[in-house]
């Protein structure tokens, strides 16, 4: 697979499936830097393993330990991991490699973008979270006390290299974080992503059906980014179940793990498109069903959620925002929007829906 922005001329190959161990990464590691920074989540053994290998092969390369999960997407990790580069002496020649989740991705396609104003990047994605959506399409960031992802660039890696072998070890959690953004593509772009599911369920144990959602799903992303790389239009529905999931994660502290929340912001969100009319009944039972049968726990819901969403990057002038659907597979687009003002009671309102079904649901 390949990302190709045709405006600025930039292609980024998207290499699925291939051994990260091997001589042809290595090929590409020189191809890019001369002195290699290696940022891992410190959760991951792989990390030290990859070093190894990488000096081995006669690779300048260093290990940059970072807090596991969202606990590293802060300006205060961002600043001293420039302060540690920089009294190395890292130099623009350098290349920053990213192992890990999405948060890792995030930060270090953000710490790359501004680092001497920016470096050669390539991401190596360990969750399917990260493999069919963070990894994808640039977007960086850091997350701050008033909200998720809210300073940030956008800057595109060198590639993304999705070697299928670290996905051997994630746990239950991790899978569902990742099949949520798998659902929302499904609802938003490809409802042949969303019907497989329904049809046959998901298990990680079974590869190749794994390895063609990821490409099934990665595919649907990178059309989606190629269209609107700056974010000014389609790639508005990519934050379909969002504005819920992210309120839901910073009400909790970040307890809720990504996953579990977007899943509840896309069942939040259908609920607000049949409330509106665009969106059926019977459509929105069968969303509530999938998500509820795939074992995401749903419960208890955090409270004061209004606002974190009156934070959330998609507001103006002070108005919240959602992406609404019009079909299972179709985002709706109505005077010339992707995203849509809702008024506050119908927000209340169906926030006190979903606390009702959410606890209804968890006990099934």
């Amino acid at each position: 697979m390949k990302l190709n922005i045709e405006k600025s001329a930039v292609e980024v190959p998207v290499i699925l499936g291939k051994n990260v161990f091997s001589k042809e990464f290595c090929t590409l590691c020189r191809s890019y830097g001369s002195k290699i920074a290696l940022f891992s989540d410190s959760a991951l053994s792989q990390g030290k393993v990859l070093l190894e290998f990488l000096n081995a092969n006669g690779l300048d390369a260093e290990l940059f330990s970072l807090p596991s999960g969202e606990k590293a997407k802060t300006r205060e990790v961002k600043e001293s991991l420039e302060n540690r580069l920089l009294q190395s002496s890292y130099g623009r020649d350098s290349l920053f490699l990213a192992l890990g989740g999405g948060a890792t991705t995030d930060l270090i396609g953000f710490l790359a973008s501004t680092y001497l104003r920016g470096v050669p990047l390539v991401l190596l994605p360990t969750t399917l979270l990260a493999m069919v959506d963070a990894a994808i399409g640039g977007k960086t960031a850091v997350d701050t006390p008033f909200g998720k992802n809210l300073i940030g660039t956008t800057y595109l890696p060198k590639a993304v290299w999705m070697d299928l072998a670290f996905l051997e070890t994630l746990p239950k959690t991790e899978w569902l974080n990742g099949l949520a953004e798998v659902l929302k593509m499904g609802l938003i772009y490809d409802p042949s992503i969303w019907e497989k599911i329904e049809e046959t369920g998901f298990d990680p144990q079974d590869q190749a059906a794994v390895f063609r959602l990821i490409e099934k799903t990665a595919t649907a992303k990178i059309e989606i980014v190629e269209k609107d790389l700056g974010d000014k239009s389609i790639r508005a529905i990519l934050n379909f179940g969002h504005t819920v999931g992210h309120a839901i994660e910073q009400a909790s502290n970040l307890e809720w793990a990504h996953g579990k929340a977007v899943a509840l912001g896309c069942i939040a969100e259908s609920y607000l498109s049949t409330r509106l009319g665009y969106l059926s009944e019977q459509s929105l039972q069968r969303i509530v069903r999938l998500i509820q049968s795939l074992g995401f726990p749903l419960a208890p819901l955090p409270q004061n959620l209004l606002e974190p969403m009156r934070r959330d990057k998609k507001a103006k002038d002070g108005k919240i925002r959602f992406v609404l659907l019009k079909q299972i597979g179709e985002a709706l687009y109505l005077h010339n929007e992707y995203t849509h003002e809702i008024d506050e009671p119908l927000i209340l309102e169906m926030l006190n829906w979903l606390k009702k079904i959410a606890s209804v649901l968890d006990k099934k």
